[in-house]
């Protein structure tokens, strides 16, 4: 079988373990099964599996993705973790407050296609209407549409650890 271990696949991970979208039960056994399937596996894949601790494996990964020599990657790393962080609301890790509130903290001081004080007004607005499941569906719908191609590519992977996570809970339940 053939992996994807680019340095921007690891850029890609590494944003979905800083959002917390994923964790170690989505990534350990894709580890254990590159460690398995290759000769001669990349450290960074055999540190990486025995992380736990989100930010240790945050580190692990990133270290590797921004090591020598060198990508020029695309400047979306940080629509990239706004689109995680709606990936956790549409699975329900997170409410529409939550994530309104994380990606105004998180849009302040980064360059992402939404102003902080955009998003902060529309938290204001949701949290004025005592949080209105019209007001939060109309937001949705706007930010989902803003971010739709960033969310879509970050569906994949998601998805694609996805099944990683589905073998780990059976198996704890076995």
């Amino acid at each position: 079988m053939e992996y994807n271990l680019s340095k921007d696949f690891a850029r890609k991970l590494g944003i979905m373990l800083r959002a917390e979208l994923i964790n170690y039960k989505y990534y350990s056994l894709w580890c254990d099964e590159v460690i398995q399937q290759l000769d001669n596996p990349p450290f960074w894949i055999i540190e990486l599996s025995i992380a736990r601790f989100l930010p240790a494996a945050t580190d692990v990964v990133n270290e590797y993705a921004f090591s020598e020599p060198f990508e020029q990657f695309s400047n979306d790393c940080h629509d990239l973790f706004i689109a995680c962080l709606l990936l956790k609301y549409d699975i329900h890790q997170i409410s529409w407050a939550t994530f309104l509130s994380y990606t105004g903290h998180y849009s302040d001081g980064n360059s992402t296609k939404i102003d902080c004080g955009y998003i902060y007004d529309l938290l204001d607005k949701y949290e004025n209407s005592s949080y209105s499941l019209e007001i939060e569906n109309n937001q949705y719908s706007e930010i989902k549409n803003r971010f739709n191609l960033e969310t879509n590519e970050m569906r994949i992977y998601y998805n694609y650890f996805g099944t990683y996570f589905d073998r780990y809970v059976k198996n704890k339940k076995e």
